[in-house]
């Protein structure tokens, strides 16, 4: 038994080195960026203090084939991330931040706090 638990944490560290870093951040939507390939970018009136994409107007973004998202949930974010732009409600998201690139894994929409 103790032999199979040696085993399986010398198999197991290695996949802790490489996993994703996923914190939450919740702010005010100041703008949603559509790109040309379906995936898009959420701006914030506030940064997050740790997403390192760029200094101000920080990109959080929301893209296909990362961070687990999948096509009907990329759909599914950017409806929602809209809803909390257009109505100035408050979106919560959950981005990895060890990537420069912020990538969002889900998201929450705050209706009352």
């Amino acid at each position: 038994m103790l032999k199979f638990f040696l085993v399986a944490m010398v198999l197991l560290i290695p996949c802790q080195a490489f996993a994703e870093s996923y914190v939450w951040f919740t702010g005010t939507v100041k703008r949603v960026y559509p790109l040309n390939n379906g995936n898009f970018i959420i701006i914030f009136n506030e940064n997050s203090a740790l997403c390192t994409s760029r200094p101000s107007d920080q990109y959080h973004n929301v893209t296909v084939g990362q961070a687990n998202v999948t096509a009907e949930g990329l759909k599914a974010m950017l409806s929602t991330t809209t809803t909390a732009g257009v109505t100035g409600k408050k979106l919560m998201i959950n981005f990895d931040k060890d990537s420069a690139s912020c990538f969002v894994n889900r998201m929450q929409l705050i209706f009352k706090e």
